[in-house]
């Protein structure tokens, strides 16, 4: 089976983690917790980073801690995401507005965000990051979900050290991986107080007496443990060379498929970490090619169903219709990439989407 997502766990992983046993510190708040986090606002060039056991509880971390500076929230959601962006959007705000997406990028368009927003939380589908400079001239805080972009770059910046907040994710599915996890970042030191303090329970930034529970906001255990650090920080070091390997693998695709299929839009003045690779086929072909790749043991998924058709959000989200988001959902297949994927593996995937297009 060529499969659609693949971590790849080597000797350096598996000696970190032997490293973090024998240390007996297996819990939060550890020393290569602070390595990883130090290590990783290094890498994109940002003031503060900070480690959490998921990514969607670095959403709802960093929208409580914005909760708590500007008071009520209302958000900027696109419906072409994961749903976990709205979802977290949905349990913090008085009110939340999806956004639709823009044809070529997939991503939020910012022509279409409302006056009345204070927040707007903007994806980068696939790796490819948004129109930061059009999202910031619409004067509102911008908190990224960047859960699929480590590696990602817009005009030359890091993302990471571009938005008010950045959420990234280390799902075992995503470019770099902790089994789960998230690195919120931010150059924003009062934000980052406000996070530090949420994502321990609420506990001061200077504790007091090591045998005393003093809790001064409401928090939550949102740590991250010392055995995702140590993967982290070990595959961390991995970065370049995978980002090398998905650009390879991408151009496989493009070099065998070409103008049989669209392909998603990178911008010029972007550089996308290829965590995903979305290519646009006629509907009527959708199903079809994802059943004959599947004949063939090649994993596939149809990535995303918009937020405004999910039945989670049936009672919530008033009836809209979102034709760009729509009308992608119905044609889009992600095709396999990951690091551990050949490129031979590649072109067999390529050629077996022109044998199913007919």
């Amino acid at each position: 089976m060529i499969h659609w997502a693949e971590p790849d766990i080597g000797l350096e992983e598996k000696e970190m983690l032997e490293s973090v046993i024998r240390s007996g510190w297996v819990g939060g708040n550890g020393p290569l917790t602070k390595k990883f986090e130090e290590d990783f606002a290094e890498r994109v060039n940002v003031k503060h980073a900070l480690a959490v056991c998921n990514g969607t509880c670095g959403l709802i971390t960093g929208l409580l801690a914005l909760k708590k500076k500007i008071g009520e929230l209302q958000i900027a959601v696109p419906t072409f995401t994961f749903i976990a962006t709205a979802a977290s959007a949905s349990l913090t705000a008085k009110k939340i507005q999806l956004i639709d997406c823009e044809k070529t990028t997939f991503n939020i368009d910012p022509n279409k965000i409302g006056k009345w927003n204070n927040i707007v939380m903007p994806v980068d589908v696939g790796g490819v990051p948004c129109d930061y400079e059009e999202l910031v001239k619409k004067g509102k805080i911008v908190f990224e979900d960047a859960a699929e972009a480590v590696g990602s770059e817009y005009r030359g910046k890091k993302v990471g050290s571009i938005a008010d907040i950045t959420l990234f994710s280390f799902h075992a599915a995503k470019l770099i991986t902790t089994g789960e996890g998230g690195m919120l970042t931010t150059n924003n030191t009062e934000l980052y107080g406000l996070m530090k303090q949420i994502v321990n329970q609420g506990y001061p930034l200077q504790k007091g007496s090591r045998w005393e529970y003093l809790h001064t906001e409401l928090g939550f255990n949102f740590r991250m443990t010392e055995m995702q650090s140590a993967l982290g920080i070990a595959q961390l070091s991995k970065l370049d060379k995978y980002l090398r390997h998905r650009e390879k693998i991408a151009k496989v695709y493009y070099d065998i498929l070409q103008d049989r299929v669209v392909f998603q839009k990178i911008p010029k003045d972007r550089k996308s970490c290829y965590f995903l690779f979305p290519i646009l086929v006629p509907r009527k072909k959708q199903q079809v090619v994802c059943q004959e790749l599947l004949k063939r043991e090649i994993e596939t998924r149809i990535t995303w169903k918009p937020v405004h058709l999910q039945e989670a959000f049936s009672q919530t989200i008033p009836a809209s219709r979102f034709l760009n988001a729509e009308s992608i959902w119905h044609r889009v297949i992600s095709l396999p990439i990951h690091n551990k994927l050949a490129e031979e593996q590649a072109k067999y995937v390529a050629e077996s989407v022109l044998d199913a297009l007919g």
